[in-house]
């Protein structure tokens, strides 16, 4: 079924977005703590976090086969974040980077990596080239420089 993996994508991302919203709602500012909810937390803990959202059908008691599916998705896509909430540097806006940087923007990443990050290598590079075709035609000239882009797939 060709359409059914982006199916499975939709579900997972509609838990993400309960649970992201609801997370926000509550307070949660962490990334670490976004992450073990998505990906750790129990079943009756984000039960109770995303009632009253569009994922709530997905924890029905008949849909526990499902669920647990949906979640799977859910963590694969979501991986990065557990990189992410380990960051101790100043965060990087990519869009601002285009519009006011100087100097190289590295996206460097090292080999046991790339299955987790390799959705959001791909997010800041679509990001940067986006930014860069809506900025005016006198900005500064930029260029693009990929090594193995064959390494994030299709």
């Amino acid at each position: 079924h060709p359409g059914s993996d982006r199916s499975w994508r939709g579900y997972a991302r509609t838990l993400f977005t309960a649970v992201a919203a609801q997370a926000r709602d509550a307070g949660v500012t962490d990334v670490g703590q976004l992450y073990d909810l998505l990906v750790v937390s129990d079943r009756e803990e984000l039960k109770l976090l995303v009632g009253g959202t569009p994922a709530q059908p997905f924890f029905d008691e008949h849909n526990a086969r499902m669920l647990d599916s949906i979640r799977s998705v859910t963590s694969s896509a979501v991986a990065a974040l557990q990189h992410v909430a380990h960051q101790r540097a100043e965060p990087l806006s990519v869009r601002h980077w285009i519009r006011d940087g100087r100097g190289v923007l590295f996206i460097p990443y090292r080999a046991g990596q790339i299955a987790a990050l390799r959705a959001s290598i791909s997010a800041w590079m679509r990001l940067a080239i986006f930014e860069t075709m809506s900025t005016p035609d006198s900005a500064r000239p930029l260029w693009f420089v990929a090594d193995e882009l064959d390494a994030l797939g299709p």
